[in-house]
């Protein structure tokens, strides 16, 4: 079946043709952390177009990276080289699991490759997307995979986060030890 049959999509704005902007912008950083921080949530209700919420399903279209929003981004403007999907029917389709099949499936990496084929710019458009042809094992096995997908991605990103905080405390005993960078602060 054809991912339209079970999401709509909303493209993000063109932030230049905004006069007045009163939302702060979402992020490739903020796709990442999203990504990263996976969280169980009740999902939100954005009653604005291009603001994201809690729980929503968004894509990089340039990256290529699907992540459902956290709450620490909800109340965030999407911008052009996002975009939202909102899954019509929850009971059919699992938001992990639909960043699982956008991130992860080879098939589904197959499919872009091919629509994006000759293009110099690799930048997945709404219809592209639209397109996607997709097979949804139960909602049941669905829900496992997606929960599966962003505990794993969860410990990913906080092994990352241990390791640069422990590179960064390596780094400053080793600074404190070494006379080359005693004299710079001595005669600095």
């Amino acid at each position: 079946m054809k991912l339209k049959e079970l999401i709509k999509i909303e493209s993000g704005v063109n932030t230049v043709r905004l006069k007045d902007n009163e939302y702060e912008l979402y992020t490739l950083e903020d796709v990442n952390y999203d990504l990263g921080h996976g969280e169980d949530h009740k999902h939100e209700v954005s009653y604005r177009k291009n603001i994201v919420a809690t729980g929503d399903v968004v894509i990089n279209t340039v990256g290529n990276t699907a992540s459902v929003v956290h709450t620490k981004n909800s109340g965030k403007l999407l911008n052009q080289i996002f975009m939202k999907l909102s899954i019509n029917n929850k009971e059919i389709l699992d938001p992990w699991y639909l960043c699982y099949l956008l991130n992860e499936s080879e098939y589904i990496k197959y499919q872009e490759a091919s629509i994006m084929g000759g293009s110099v710019i690799k930048k997945l458009t709404k219809v592209n997307l639209e397109n996607l042809e997709v097979n949804l094992p139960t909602i049941d096995e669905q829900r496992k995979i997606g929960e599966a997908y962003k505990e794993t991605l969860r410990k990913y990103t906080l092994i990352m986060e241990k390791a640069e905080l422990e590179k960064n405390l390596y780094l400053q005993m080793l600074g404190e030890k070494d006379l080359n960078n005693r004299s710079v602060v001595e005669n600095g």
